[in-house]
């Protein structure tokens, strides 16, 4: 169980460590500054086709090792590009040729790759951004915070101004009317939105997850209809601006035909995407924003606690609150007691500090991260206090009592052993033959909760057909 810390332990360093700003430690610092305007980048390796260029005053970081004398750089989502660093670094501090623009009609298309790539949110009218490159009939952009970065095309944007190096890399980048404001939430934390048309698909990252706070102080860079443009990064609604105004959020429920499915919460719109969480039928999420197949949203508790957020395919969401959905939560009571130590919102029985007593009761309404049926790991479930606060459970040694019964069953698909906790170190209490019909009582991605024959224990969730 101490590997299965330290594994954990390790997964959260490196998250940290991927929400780094440029030229960290493991790369190559990239300043673009040569003795034209930028820096051709290529398709490939060899310096094949040329993709495009980015100008001087360009930074990023760059992979750490050349091949065939060049270094690999992801501009957006899936897109990657390759660079010449000894060329683009050949004239330090030549003049920066990126500029301010403006979106300069409704609904603009941003797009991960130039020329038909995937369409990843629609800008309003008026938005700011800088313009580091051109490629083709579009042009490479990116905000100071990494919530507009892609290519738009070249129709779609208006040239404000040249910047200079310190204002390209400005907070306000270059703008110099900026307004102050003070944000109203009626006490909830504003999470904020990556286009201001609503219509956004990328899932937030966790340093852009910073959540505004009632009675915040905000710096606005343009204001654009019904919604307000970040110094720091994002949209918010303009109504959050009026301390008499509407200050409701937007939440929605998850649903499923089966009421044991469980929904993926990916860290970007892809099948393929890290799973940060998922999410029994009927759990309520906050939506930020949503495109045709793919909503970014965030989850917590009512009372706070522990929060995810990432996206999910928007078929599976119930967006009228009110429409009836199957709840596939678990009311559940601990067997023993539970301890945070040093990890906030997060619980095992096997740690020390405050505890939640034997006794306790829960609502188990997910399972965290990338757990897979492959696993022979104990899972970590997401719960609800009756305070309404969301808390992370290591299911070590078999903590839970289901208070209902589930009315759900499934069938073994191999010859098994039913242990009395999971873990395959724990004691078995019978061996099931293949086509057992088990009732199942709390399912894990890794280990499920079973009754069979007025005996209740665990196997291993791969082993069993679901309905």
């Amino acid at each position: 169980m101490k590997n299965r810390r330290l594994i954990s332990l390790l997964i959260l360093i490196i998250i940290c460590l991927s929400f780094l700003p440029p030229a960290q430690a493991g790369y190559n610092p990239l300043q673009v500054s040569t003795y034209g305007r930028g820096i051709p980048v290529y398709t490939g390796s060899r310096k094949g086709s040329q993709a495009g260029l980015l100008y001087n005053g360009y930074h990023a970081s760059l992979s750490l090792s050349p091949t065939n004398g060049l270094h690999s750089l992801n501009l957006a989502a899936g897109y990657e590009v390759w660079v010449d660093q000894a060329a683009a670094q050949s004239r330090p501090q030549q003049s920066c040729n990126a500029f301010l623009a403006e979106v300069t009609r409704e609904n603009a298309p941003l797009y991960t790759t130039p020329d038909k790539g995937r369409l990843t949110a629609k800008h309003a009218m008026g938005t700011l951004v800088t313009v580091w490159g051109e490629f083709g009939d579009y042009y490479y952009v990116q905000d100071y915070s990494y919530f507009i970065q892609g290519f738009f095309p070249k129709s779609s944007l208006r040239k404000i101004k040249d910047l200079s190096y310190d204002q390209a890399h400005s907070m306000n980048m270059g703008v110099e009317d900026v307004h102050k404001a003070i944000v109203y939430t009626d006490g909830l934390p504003l999470f904020r939105s990556p286009s201001a048309t609503g219509y956004a698909d990328d899932a937030l990252q966790q340093h852009q997850l910073t959540a505004l706070q009632d009675g915040q102080e905000i710096s606005i860079l343009a204001r654009l209809g019904n919604w307000v443009q970040l110094a720091d990064g994002g949209f918010i609604e303009a109504r959050f601006l009026d301390p008499s105004g509407d200050h409701g959020h937007r939440y929605a429920r998850v649903k499923s035909d089966r009421i044991l499915d469980r929904l993926n919460v990916r860290s970007y719109p892809s099948t393929e995407a890290w799973v940060e969480a998922k999410l029994c039928a009927g759990t309520r999420v906050e939506v930020i924003s949503q495109s045709d197949e793919w909503a970014c949203i965030h989850v917590t508790g009512e009372g706070g606690g522990a929060s995810y957020s990432g996206s999910v395919k928007l078929e599976f969401l119930a967006l009228n609150e009110s429409e009836s959905v199957l709840d596939g939560s678990i009311p559940v009571r601990l067997k023993r007691a539970i301890y945070h130590g040093n990890y906030g919102d997060r619980y095992s029985p096997n740690w020390d500090g405050t505890a939640l007593p034997a006794g306790t009761k829960l609502t188990i309404i997910g399972v965290e991260g990338n757990y897979s049926s492959a696993s022979d790991d104990t899972d970590c479930f997401l719960a609800l206090t009756e305070a309404g606060k969301l808390i992370t459970i290591y299911d070590e040694g078999g903590i839970f009592e289901p208070l209902e019964s589930s009315g759900q069953f499934a069938k073994t698909n191999s010859s098994l052993k039913m242990r009395q906790a999971p873990g395959k170190d724990a004691k078995v209490l019978r061996t099931l033959s293949k086509g057992t019909k088990v009732e199942v009582l709390l399912r894990g991605e890794g280990w499920t909760m079973i009754r069979c024959k007025d005996q209740t224990g665990y196997v291993m969730s791969r082993y069993l057909n679901f309905p």
